[in-house]
Protein backbone atom coordinates (compact mmCIF):
# COMPACT_ATOMS: atom_id res chain seq x y z
CA UNK A 1 0.00 0.00 0.00
CA UNK A 2 1.80 3.42 -0.97
CA UNK A 3 0.19 6.96 -0.96
CA UNK A 4 2.08 9.53 -2.47
CA UNK A 5 1.96 13.09 -2.27
CA UNK A 6 3.29 15.39 -5.70
CA UNK A 7 2.55 19.41 -4.95
CA UNK A 8 -0.85 20.04 -4.77
CA UNK A 9 -2.14 16.71 -6.73
CA UNK A 10 -2.86 13.16 -4.24
CA UNK A 11 -2.32 9.90 -6.55
CA UNK A 12 -3.21 6.73 -4.60
CA UNK A 13 -2.01 3.78 -5.94
CA UNK A 14 -4.26 1.66 -7.99
CA UNK A 15 -3.08 -1.79 -6.93
CA UNK A 16 -4.59 -2.07 -4.04
CA UNK A 17 -7.83 -0.34 -1.81
CA UNK A 18 -7.08 2.61 -0.17
CA UNK A 19 -8.68 3.10 3.48
CA UNK A 20 -11.16 6.11 3.84
CA UNK A 21 -8.34 7.15 6.93
CA UNK A 22 -5.71 6.84 4.64
CA UNK A 23 -6.56 8.68 1.95
CA UNK A 24 -8.50 12.05 4.29
CA UNK A 25 -4.93 11.85 6.49
CA UNK A 26 -3.47 12.33 2.67
CA UNK A 27 -5.49 14.86 1.81
CA UNK A 28 -5.42 17.13 4.71
CA UNK A 29 -1.82 17.25 4.86
CA UNK A 30 -2.15 18.86 1.34
CA UNK A 31 -4.51 21.40 2.08
CA UNK A 32 -4.50 23.72 5.41
CA UNK A 33 -8.19 25.39 4.44
CA UNK A 34 -10.58 22.87 4.53
CA UNK A 35 -10.03 19.61 6.51
CA UNK A 36 -11.80 16.32 5.74
CA UNK A 37 -12.95 13.90 8.60
CA UNK A 38 -15.06 11.46 8.58
CA UNK A 39 -16.90 8.78 11.77
CA UNK A 40 -14.63 6.36 13.94
CA UNK A 41 -16.48 3.60 12.25
CA UNK A 42 -15.79 4.49 8.58
CA UNK A 43 -11.84 4.92 8.69
CA UNK A 44 -11.27 1.65 7.48
CA UNK A 45 -13.25 1.26 4.80
CA UNK A 46 -11.92 1.04 1.34
CA UNK A 47 -11.45 2.22 -2.47
CA UNK A 48 -9.34 2.72 -5.41
CA UNK A 49 -9.37 6.14 -6.25
CA UNK A 50 -6.51 8.85 -7.90
CA UNK A 51 -7.14 12.73 -7.70
CA UNK A 52 -5.33 15.45 -9.56
CA UNK A 53 -5.83 18.96 -9.24
CA UNK A 54 -8.78 18.34 -7.73
CA UNK A 55 -10.26 20.99 -4.73
CA UNK A 56 -10.51 18.70 -0.96
CA UNK A 57 -14.81 19.44 -1.77
CA UNK A 58 -14.75 17.55 -4.67
CA UNK A 59 -12.89 15.24 -3.30
CA UNK A 60 -15.07 14.85 -0.42
CA UNK A 61 -17.73 14.77 -3.24
CA UNK A 62 -16.14 11.66 -5.31
CA UNK A 63 -15.14 9.92 -1.71
CA UNK A 64 -19.26 10.05 -0.95
CA UNK A 65 -20.32 8.97 -4.56
CA UNK A 66 -18.00 6.45 -4.93
CA UNK A 67 -19.03 5.13 -0.89
CA UNK A 68 -22.48 6.38 -1.17
CA UNK A 69 -22.16 8.90 1.60
CA UNK A 70 -23.04 12.23 2.69
CA UNK A 71 -21.18 15.45 3.76
CA UNK A 72 -21.75 17.70 6.00
CA UNK A 73 -19.92 20.96 6.26
CA UNK A 74 -19.26 23.25 9.30
CA UNK A 75 -17.23 25.90 9.07
CA UNK A 76 -13.87 24.83 6.95
CA UNK A 77 -14.40 21.28 8.41
CA UNK A 78 -16.48 18.63 5.90
CA UNK A 79 -17.55 15.23 7.81
CA UNK A 80 -18.33 12.16 5.81
CA UNK A 81 -20.77 10.33 7.54
CA UNK A 82 -23.21 7.57 6.50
Amino acid sequence: KRLEKKGWEVVMTREKDEMLGDILRVINSQNQDIRLETTPGLQNRTLTVAFSNNTPEDMAELICLALNLKKTKLNNTITLSE
